[in-house]
């Protein structure tokens, strides 16, 4: 995903956030005196919460389990495996949240990326290909045939220090 686009909808995301707590509250006060005084139902104000709530699950579902929706970052180095059929591409960004390390498989053959490898501070990544589909990647390695991926948010022991740099 392009950077800006990153950055444009995790703003997007903020606001949502803000507005869930807005309308939450608007909503509970106006439920107290719809009881109490029998005034209007809040529909607008639970519309508005139902909606931004909506909107902040699919972002943080997204931000939390999806490799693909990760900012592309800038370019640090693209090594071509022994055989010349794939590549690692590593990229750093930094934005408002973290600064972090990803890699991506490219396949030669049929144009087609895809994020392997996700890491928070880190900024490039020590990549060297074990053979024709196995990669060490930082301090993990991975098989590209089985679809292995590494994502830093997924460990339960995480690593304190800073992996290999290549």
């Amino acid at each position: 995903m392009n950077n800006q686009i990153f950055n444009i909808i995790s703003i997007i995301a903020v606001i949502c956030i803000f507005v869930t707590l807005i309308s939450i509250i608007y909503v509970f006060f106006r439920l107290i005196t719809y009881f109490i005084r029998k005034s209007p139902f809040p529909r607008i104000g639970l519309i508005a919460f139902l909606l931004s709530a909506s909107l902040v699950m699919v972002y943080a579902y997204n931000f939390y389990n999806n490799l693909d929706f990760l900012p592309k970052g800038i370019l640090n180095q693209s090594i071509s495996s022994p055989n010349g059929q794939y590549e690692i591409r590593t990229y750093h960004y930094t934005n408002i949240f973290s600064r972090a390390a990803r890699a991506e498989l490219y396949e030669k053959e049929s144009k087609r990326t895809r994020t392997i490898y996700f890491n928070d501070y880190d900024y490039s990544p020590y990549v060297e290909w074990l053979g024709n589909n196995r990669v060490r990647i930082g301090r993990e390695t991975l098989d590209i045939t089985k679809n292995e991926r590494y994502d830093y948010r997924k460990e339960q022991l995480r690593h304190t220090e800073l992996p290999p740099q290549g």
